[in-house]
């Protein structure tokens, strides 16, 4: 398989390897599975406006300053497997 060898190149060179447009369990199990290091897609999240990705780094950043939610689901960050 192609992927694998992309993996072995990425390994070999000492990168880390994102999988992008994970959006079910199963595909995380496989690129885990591949030595994927991270991923991100709508397993993790859906998109947000700027002005929401803002919003929730100020909140972060200061947690005492509630600025509301983002209107676009969930905003756990995706944790690293």
């Amino acid at each position: 398989m192609p992927q694998v060898d992309i993996f072995g190149l990425a390994k070999s060179l000492h990168l880390e390897v994102t999988g992008e447009g994970v959006e079910t369990v199963e595909q995380l199990g496989q690129l885990q599975e591949l030595g994927c290091d991270r991923g991100q897609g709508y397993l993790f999240a859906r998109p947000l406006t700027a002005e929401a990705v803002s919003d929730m780094l100020l909140t972060r950043a200061h947690p005492e300053t509630q600025l509301g939610e983002a209107s676009t689901g969930d905003l756990a960050p995706p944790a690293p497997w």
